[in-house]
């Protein structure tokens, strides 16, 4: 009966999605709705992250990524961001500018854009600062729960697992030491 229950619910958060827009499911943070959401709606999951580094420890860092993920059906696809909407230079979807808003540390892209099947969501922005240690000669992080979208948009919740593929374009002298796939 707890199943039926759990999975109705889910049933239910995922009919909310598709006849309202995300907004209804965003607070600040990561709720359970919004997690549960997009669980059942977003899958095989896969970023491709390119960090632009500069020995000046005070220096912005640009960056780009590609989300990629495969939908059932177009749903608003909603990114964690906790940092300024200013950051975010572009967005865009199959290589075509997307429709998009910021709300409640969430980069909401509008369903119009989206299809069915596989989609390819490139961000080019400023990384965010809050976690990462930036020191003269070296800089490094720790994405301890939820601080992962305080440096790019992501989905930053434990149930929704990626894969990553990491580029750093950064000083010579520098090495770099990650856990992401080559």
């Amino acid at each position: 009966m707890k199943r039926f229950i759990s999975t109705l619910l889910l049933a239910v958060a995922c009919l909310l999605l598709h006849a309202a827009t995300a907004d209804s499911l965003l607070a600040d943070g990561v709720s359970r709705a919004l997690a549960d959401m997009r669980k059942a709606a977003y899958h095989d999951v896969r970023y491709d992250l390119r960090f632009v580094l500069t020995a000046d420890p005070q220096a912005d860092i640009a960056a780009e990524e590609t989300v990629r993920l495969r939908l059932d059906a177009p749903t608003d696809i909603v990114l964690d961001w906790r940092e300024r909407p200013t950051l975010i230079e572009s967005i865009s979807i199959g290589g075509r500018p997307a429709a998009w808003h910021y709300t409640h540390e969430h980069i909401v892209i509008d369903k119009a854009g989206v299809q069915t099947g596989e989609n390819a969501v490139t961000l080019r922005f400023t990384a965010g600062n809050q976690s990462l240690n930036r020191r003269e000669g070296y800089l490094y992080t720790l994405f301890v729960p939820d601080r992962a979208r305080t440096v790019f948009p992501c989905f930053d919740q434990p149930n929704l697992k990626a894969s990553f593929r990491l580029t750093l374009d950064m000083p010579a002298a520098w090495q770099a030491v990650s856990n992401t796939y080559a």
